[in-house]
């Protein structure tokens, strides 16, 4: 099942955040509301894989796992599955301009790397076990092995 907006208007920034509190998947994109069914077991376990791993090869800042609003703009508000603030990035993530995201897909254990330019977004590289790369707003290099070690639930 996929993502659905469940209200036909568009909402305010105000009207999205004064709805009481959920752990449903809740996101506003461009003034919608999309409710998201819950994550897989596998895809949470990924996630909190994933955010421990990166608290040790940051070393600094915050790690959060979803569900957490980031409000980027005032008619979107996304809950990534887990977001890293660095300490020197919190100026509203230059002005929602994060500098570098991860796309995982656990059904292909591949991780798509993309960082911020000048203007807009530009792939780093696509990876998959035994590959390494190196994140550049970690600063460390990152083995995907260490992304996807775990094995599906049965």
């Amino acid at each position: 099942m996929s993502a659905q907006p469940i209200a036909p208007a568009r909402l305010s920034l105000g009207e999205f955040l004064a709805h009481p509190e959920t752990l449903t998947p809740t996101e506003l994109f461009e003034g919608a509301v999309i409710v998201s069914p819950a994550p897989s077991f596998r895809h949470q376990k990924l996630a909190f894989h994933l955010a421990k791993r990166i608290e040790q090869w940051a070393g600094r800042g915050e790690v959060a796992i979803a569900p957490v609003d980031v409000v980027l703009s005032d008619s979107t508000v996304v809950q990534p599955d887990l977001l890293w603030i660095a300490p020197d990035n919190d100026r509203c993530y230059e002005r929602a301009g994060v500098r570098e995201y991860w796309l995982a897909e656990p059904t292909t254990e591949t991780l798509e790397v993309w960082t911020l330019g000048e203007k807009e977004y530009t792939l780093v590289g696509t990876y998959r076990a035994p590959q390494t790369f190196v994140s550049p707003a970690l600063g460390h290099a990152v083995p995907v092995s260490e992304v996807y070690p775990m094995e599906s639930p049965k």
